[in-house]
């Protein structure tokens, strides 16, 4: 084999280094426009158009379909009424705590924090309808405490408005059913005839038995729970709401609830005090709505969830004496 010239050509190491980086950086420069094949990002403006419309006609698709099912919905709703009334009012009481799965008013004599849960609790929960009326609630609105000092802790039991409820009432005690406390029938009984009529009774029993004390009384007029259809709330002039007397919170759950509530829902609150608990027995309540249209039972496998009545535990623990 003849000999051929043979030229031997050094490279260094930043020489090659440089070329692969140049090499690299217009790799990439073609892929981000390549003007040789007409290219943005690896694809061609008609590409590019193609993904453009199928975005554009898949979420034309979904909006027209949303659409059409809020049109289908809508179509079979009332503006002036829900489609699905309530058969009967609900009933549910303040101060409402629930302990280890349970609704209780269950407290230590003397000990200002635990105290203060339940009356803070009744305080926000009365300040959202406006400035108390006084006379109404009677000893359980004339102790600053509800009582919760006195061993007579007060409970507020609210019925809900219900829209074209109507009270199909019971106007004497014998007329009611076995179950319905004594007290109730005979205090029924004593009333004349005609202010029985359109009435919805309240009772509260224990065990261990107790005796309690209603404020102003144990019903609650037909009027008071009935709502109008078409009329759900009923706005009330701030300057009427916010009293000077109220707490800067409550005023601020006032303004908050202003087109919600207002102090007409006080006539479907009742106030409701044990006038003879004693220490460390805590007590079963129930109480419960008495009409011919109210139905009382369990709504679920939950004990919380009841229709036509509420249950509690309510007890006061005695102050412990220091040895």
């Amino acid at each position: 084999m003849p000999d051929q010239p043979f030229v031997l050509q050094k490279r260094f190491r930043h020489e090659e280094e440089e070329e692969n980086r140049y090499g690299k950086e217009d790799n990439l420069a073609r892929k981000l426009f390549n003007v040789e094949e007409g290219q943005l990002c690896g694809r061609t403006p008609l590409s590019w158009f193609l993904i453009f419309l199928f975005i554009v006609i898949f979420w034309t698709c979904i909006v027209l379909y949303w659409s059409f099912l809020y049109y289908v919905f809508a179509s079979g709703l009332s503006s002036e009424h829900p489609r699905y009334f309530m058969d009967q009012p609900g009933l549910s009481f303040e101060p409402c705590i629930i302990e280890k799965g349970e609704k209780s008013i269950v407290y230590n004599e003397g000990i200002e924090k635990q105290i203060d849960l339940y009356t803070e609790k009744i305080l926000t929960s009365l300040a959202k309808y406006g400035q108390v009326p006084q006379k109404r609630f009677g000893f359980c609105i004339d102790e600053p405490d509800f009582g919760y000092h006195l061993l007579q802790p007060c409970f507020f039991l609210k019925v809900n408005k219900v829209i074209g409820y109507k009270i199909d009432n019971y106007k004497r005690g014998a007329d009611m059913p076995e179950e319905a406390p004594e007290a109730l029938r005979t205090y029924i009984d004593e009333l004349p005839s005609e202010s029985t009529v359109k009435k919805l009774w309240i009772s509260c029993t224990a065990d261990p038995p107790l005796q309690f004390v209603y404020y102003p009384a144990p019903y609650v007029e037909d009027k008071d729970i009935e709502l109008d259809s078409g009329t759900f709330y009923v706005p009330i002039d701030e300057s009427l709401l916010v009293k000077e007397t109220l707490i800067e919170e409550e005023k601020k759950i006032s303004r908050e609830n202003s087109n919600y509530y207002n102090e007409n829902d006080f006539k479907r609150i009742i106030a409701v005090r044990p006038s003879n608990l004693t220490h460390n027995t805590i007590h079963a309540i129930k109480c419960q709505m008495w009409a011919k249209n109210i139905v009382h039972e369990t709504q679920s496998t939950n004990s919380l969830m009841n229709r036509g009545y509420i249950r509690f535990r309510l007890g006061v623990k005695a102050r412990a004496i220091p040895l």
